[in-house]
């Protein structure tokens, strides 16, 4: 997918700035150890009966496994989650995942994943329970599984700069998107020192 020029991250003005530092971080750290990094966003959530604690011990599971599953082929996979609450009474999860591009050229080989893991956590079917997140906050249809390329070595002039601009516009979509997960609305309701939003460390 081809980002047009002049795409900047859409930030709420009521957002959480400590998630978006570390979305952005985590987003920078992959693009600096690998040339291709594949973002998707998921999100997760529980069947209306199943009995939460209040921790976050599912999600914290969920990836665990993930990354166990891609790194069982050598893939290396990094994440950012944020937990909310509503009226319901089961949280859910808004995951924001940063994948080696160059093993992994699909969201839906995440979304796959995803959907037989927490399947597997949970005890029931997931399906339905991981939303692909292909559409925007109206409604309208919006790419997921964003791929981030840096610009080649062997690039120069012209050639370079078009590169550049291009990872640059694919970078402010994918955070554009990935800002989601800061907005400080159903955040605020976990329980006593349950944490919020939780991320991965670089290996």
């Amino acid at each position: 997918m081809k980002i047009s020029n002049g795409v900047k991250p859409v930030i709420d003005r009521r957002m959480r700035r400590d998630i978006m530092d570390v979305i952005e971080n985590t987003c920078d750290r992959m693009t600096a150890r690998f040339s291709r990094v594949l973002c998707v966003r998921i999100d997760v959530r529980f069947p209306a009966d199943y009995p939460h604690t209040g921790m976050n011990s599912e999600i914290g599971e969920l990836t665990k496994r993930l990354r166990e599953s891609l790194g069982f082929h050598g893939i290396e996979i990094q994440y950012v989650w944020v937990r909310e609450q509503k009226a319901s009474d089961n949280p859910h999860y808004h995951l924001m995942v940063f994948v080696d591009g160059h093993e992994v050229t699909s969201p839906y080989r995440i979304f796959s994943a995803a959907e037989r893991l927490w399947g597997n956590i949970i005890g029931v079917s997931a399906k339905g329970l991981i939303d692909h997140c292909n559409h925007e906050y109206n409604g309208d249809r919006a790419h997921n599984g964003i791929m981030l390329r840096r610009p080649s070595n062997k690039a120069s002039g012209q050639e370079f700069d078009e590169q550049s601009q291009e990872f640059d516009n694919s970078r402010a979509y994918a955070l554009s998107r990935a800002s989601y997960l800061a907005k400080t609305h159903t955040k605020g309701n976990a329980p006593y020192r349950v944490r919020e939003y939780g991320y991965s460390q670089l290996r």
